[in-house]
């Protein structure tokens, strides 16, 4: 399945969306169903941050990076697991920050785990990160994942261009 819609990935319906009201409503159910780890979002309340984008594939995009950390937490049973999603938004840009303090990535592995059919799982696909990249940049996005200086794990850093009064969002960015 995965490999199928990775190779038809359809072009997103973009329409004005609120980034934060979508990954807040996406992710509220999720914060009691993952045993042993707490999931958290900003508090902070972003009532006019807009994106152009797709809603299903920006949530497709969001909790893939929500399953990898929770099944990084799990399978290495990481005790008091966290995953944090935080906002930051000037006037041009909206960054999500996603956090966990799970084991982190590999360094030797940092420069292929984007790439179809890398992975270290066993029996996964490789497919997950690379259709959240296409997901990402087919909304004129970027996305970088680190080392987490602060959790020790794994911090994913995916920025969006806003819409301004109605306008059309600058076309591309680097994070």
């Amino acid at each position: 399945d995965e490999f199928s819609l990775f190779a038809r990935m359809p072009s997103p319906k973009l329409n004005q969306l609120n980034i934060f009201l979508i990954v807040k409503q996406y992710i509220q159910p999720l914060t009691s169903s993952f045993e042993n780890v707490s999931l958290k979002i900003d508090n902070k309340t972003y009532k006019k941050i807009y994106i152009m984008a797709d809603e299903k594939q920006i949530r497709q995009a969001i909790g893939n990076l929500i399953k990898n950390s929770f099944e990084n937490l799990t399978i290495n049973k990481i005790k008091n697991g966290k995953i944090s999603i935080d906002f930051d938004f000037d006037n041009n840009f909206v960054t999500l920050y996603i956090t966990d303090n799970g084991s982190g990535i590999d360094e030797s592995y940092m420069s292929k785990i984007m790439e179809p059919y890398f992975t270290t799982k066993v029996g996964g696909t490789g497919l997950g990160l690379a259709i959240t990249k296409k997901i990402i940049e087919d909304h004129n996005g970027s996305m970088l994942v680190k080392a987490s200086k602060v959790s020790h794990g794994t911090l994913v850093i995916i920025k969006f261009p806003v819409v301004k009064n109605n306008k059309q969002p600058l076309k591309s960015l680097k994070c």
